[in-house]
């Protein structure tokens, strides 16, 4: 924010000044004949950033482009007398008093005058007359927003003061100015030298700085940082682009921003707010600039901005400004340029109207309001931030929740809820291709649920009859899975006939996940083979999490499904290292099942290994066969089978 210097003259009924505003030229103070025999303002710009955040210093002199005093300029004067704060004030009117300004001849100075009377607050919003004495700091604030009447005391009002007498803007409450480029109001503190008048006339006096009672110039400062960028863009391929903007915020390393602060009249901790401060309006302005102002206090001035715009098609873009050496500073005019590079596309499901195909960088969110096919590009890697498909069970929508198209990651966002249903009764909520990998991961909560629309498809993995790929559930995700027919996690059931398999399975959250089989399929693994024929799934590793498996009648809770010959189902090693939180496995109901491992009729084709212990493996006699080891004929078949390391 550009700082103000106005050197005033002091008056017996008030003060002359003058004002320096916009910016064209840079030249020093020496270049424009700064003289002490004439008022002579400059603006001294010492510290902005370019767009590779260096700190640049320059002086801005005084034959530049102006702003000129006009007789609509208001000063607000706030006296402080023995700890308490009063205002220049009209009880009768219950409105705060400005100086009269009197342009002068050229329009860049002015004489301020007036006598004022002062009146502070009894806490009741009774105003109370205050008599100030010579020697009181004096407050007074160059065209910022009136004073208001506290129901504690008579304070200055610093809210929304991002506002100018150069533009007016009608909104809701009224007309109030508006426009952070034109911001030319400021404050200053001095002392009273010489005072005359009385309660009952007003009070005119002649004023020194408050640190140098041997100068009378006053120094007008911003009460905040004003920070102009020239902003470019970038889509996904890097290529230049001119997005219309729908939002532009502006955060800190905790999100937070100062935009609000009071530093008068308060005896609490609490003299600012935080928050992120969110531009309006939000397209670039004519000269291709935007314009924001800030406040900065001790615990914030060195910290990094952050900036965050979103365009009319969902598309986001980033960039940040690190703080110059020795930290941001009110009254100072940060400026320069900034490329904001193409970081995802928001897609709001509620708003589609056809089937979707997510490309790498999406940000899905909302609710999906039709019978639209929803799919992940090959190699996409596509953000879930607050999902919800509710899916159905219908022949002409024969399509999962979402579909896989190749190799596809899923980010949980934080804090995210995400439900995902299929469409048709032989598809899985979320479906993996075979060879390809699915990768699960963040910090949200994932709900599959494949139960409630009858599917015979997994939950997560496999369509009915049909091979998937592989399976990794990784971060810090919450997952449920949970199926009719199929597996929980792994493959959906098998027709006549058919011979299919998934790929491997891995889960490694700090999370939960649980996993639910339908009927005859485990909650972790392969589904149900039918009529003779195979359903597999591939190697089987738990490294961390919290893992509830439970599978349906005849199946492992994790492991295989029920076969009707030993050759019918099979899977691979089933490893459960001792880096978990727990794992608890629930074998379904009757005979010959394991809750890890073996349902009735199927076979593991690998070891049983949990926490180094292995429990199936290749038989001693003939590396070729299995066998139970180390007891795992009892221990695999408890039910719950709990293992907490």
């Amino acid at each position: 924010m550009k700082k103000f210097y106005f050197v005033l003259a002091i008056l017996a009924l008030g003060l002359t000044a003058c004002n320096t505003n916009e910016i064209d030229t840079i030249e020093t103070p020496e270049a424009v004949g700064v003289s002490s025999e004439a008022p002579v303002c400059f603006f001294n710009l010492s510290a902005s950033f370019g767009g590779d955040a260096a700190t640049k210093v320059v002086t801005i002199g005084e034959n530049i482009a102006t702003s000129t005093f006009a007789e609509t300029d208001n000063v607000y004067v706030v006296i402080e007398h023995d700890g308490v704060y009063a205002i220049a004030y009209d009880p009768a009117e219950r409105k705060c008093v400005s100086m009269t300004v009197t342009p002068g001849a050229n329009s860049k100075t002015a004489t301020l005058s007036g006598a004022m009377k002062f009146y502070y607050d009894d806490g009741d919003k009774n105003p109370i007359a205050l008599t100030p004495a010579e020697g009181d700091a004096v407050y007074l604030f160059y065209n910022m927003i009136r004073p208001n009447l506290n129901s504690a005391y008579l304070y200055f009002d610093y809210l929304n003061q991002t506002g100018s007498k150069d533009q007016k803007v009608t909104s809701y409450w009224g007309d109030y100015y508006y426009g952070a480029s034109y911001h030319d109001y400021g404050e200053t503190k001095m002392k009273i030298a010489v005072l005359e008048g009385d309660d009952s006339e007003g009070y005119t006096m002649s004023l020194v700085q408050y640190d140098n009672p041997d100068e009378s110039d006053v120094t007008f400062e911003n009460v905040g940082s004003l920070f102009r960028q020239e902003l470019s863009f970038t889509d996904k391929n890097g290529d230049p682009v001119t997005p219309t903007l729908s939002s532009f915020v502006i955060s800190m390393e905790d999100n937070k921003t100062i935009k609000e602060y009071y530093p008068l009249a308060r005896d609490t901790d609490l003299r600012y707010s935080r928050d992120p401060l969110t531009m309006e309006p939000l397209d670039l302005s004519d000269d291709g600039n935007i314009y924001f102002a800030m406040m900065f206090v001790d615990d914030n001035r060195n910290e990094t901005l952050y900036f965050t715009a979103e365009d009319e098609d969902g598309n986001v873009y980033t960039a940040s400004k690190a703080a110059p050496a020795g930290g941001f500073e009110n009254g100072k005019y940060y400026y320069g340029s900034m490329s904001l590079t193409w970081q995802k596309c928001m897609v709001d499901l509620s708003q589609l109207n056809d089937n979707y195909v997510a490309q790498d960088g999406d940000w899905l969110f909302g609710t999906l309001a039709g019978d639209y096919k929803i799919s992940v590009a090959d190699g996409a890697t596509v953000t879930l931030s607050g999902i919800t498909i509710n899916g159905g069970n219908d022949w002409d929508t024969n399509w999962a929740g979402i579909t896989c198209e190749g190799d596809a990651t899923l980010v949980l966002a934080d804090g995210t809820e995400n439900l995902v249903r299929p469409f048709c009764e032989i598809k899985a909520a979320i479906s993996v291709p075979a060879g390809k990998t699915l990768t699960i991961q963040g910090s949200g909560s994932l709900t599959a649920d494949a139960l409630s629309v009858n599917s015979n498809g997994a939950a997560i993995g496999g369509n009915a009859a049909c091979n998937a790929g592989n399976i990794v559930i990784t971060g810090a995700v919450n997952v449920t899975a949970v199926s009719r027919n199929g597996a929980g996690i792994g493959t959906g059931l098998t027709e006549a006939g058919s011979h299919i398999s998934c790929g491997d399975i891995t889960i490694n959250t700090t999370g939960t996940v649980t996993a639910t089989g339908g009927d005859r399929a485990a909650g972790i693994g392969a589904a149900e083979a039918v009529n003779s024929t195979r359903n597999d799934c591939g190697n089987i590793l738990i490294s961390r999490g919290t893992i509830v498996a439970t599978g349906g009648n005849n199946a492992a809770g994790i492991g295989t499904g029920r076969s009707a010959d030993i050759n019918g189902s099979k899977c691979g090693n089933i490893t459960i290292e001792d880096t978990v939180t727990s794992v608890t496995a629930t074998q379904g109901l009757y005979a010959d099942v394991d809750s890890i491992g073996m349902s009735s009729g199927g076979l593991c084709a690998g070891t049983i290994t949990i926490g180094g212990t292995i429990y199936w493996g290749p038989k001693d006699s003939d590396p070729t066969k299995y066998e139970y080891k180390n007891g795992g004929n009892t221990y695999l078949g408890t039910s719950p089978l709990i293992y907490e390391p």
